[in-house]
């Protein structure tokens, strides 16, 4: 018999798989599943966010789905913060370029997918002439915030 936490990890665990199903990686036998007219493209598959940290939900004693669009528009920044939560991005259009805080900038364009950096103070920039859009898929404690501001940069 499974303990509470068990299950109820189990079920956070169900419930991040079926939404990064729809959103992120599909094999070609489930493509096949659907039909010649349906097409799938793998979107990401990682077990790292994109500062290297294992994806672990065994914290969980319960979770939470949910997913936000993210508009940044052309010359804004998101201000420093950190997700708690572990939290999966894919940028629809626009150009985002995030500095952590050792000072590393990557650039993520239309089409990229990503799983966030958690604990990890950032920044993202819109430095293009359109706005960045970024569908979030967050997964967390029930009511837990999306991201945490920071009052300064770190150092």
């Amino acid at each position: 018999m499974l303990s509470t936490r068990s299950s109820t990890q189990g079920s956070a665990l169900i419930m991040l798989l079926s939404v990064m199903l729809i959103a992120t990686h599909v094999t070609a036998v489930h493509a096949a599943e659907y039909g010649s007219d349906i097409r799938i493209k793998p979107l990401l598959e990682t077990d790292r966010t994109v500062v290297g940290q294992t994806l672990d939900f065994s914290e969980l004693s319960t979770a939470e789905v949910r997913a936000v669009r993210v508009v940044i528009p052309p010359n804004t920044e998101t201000g420093w913060h950190v997700h708690d939560i572990h939290a999966f991005a894919y940028v629809l259009s626009g150009t985002v370029t995030v500095e952590f805080e050792n000072h590393e900038r990557r650039t993520y364009t239309a089409g990229d997918a990503l799983a966030e950096a958690i604990n990890t103070p950032h920044n993202g920039f819109n430095h293009g002439d359109e706005d960045a859009v970024i569908v979030m898929f967050a997964v967390g404690e029930p009511g837990a915030p999306l991201s945490r501001m920071l009052e300064q940069r770190p150092d």
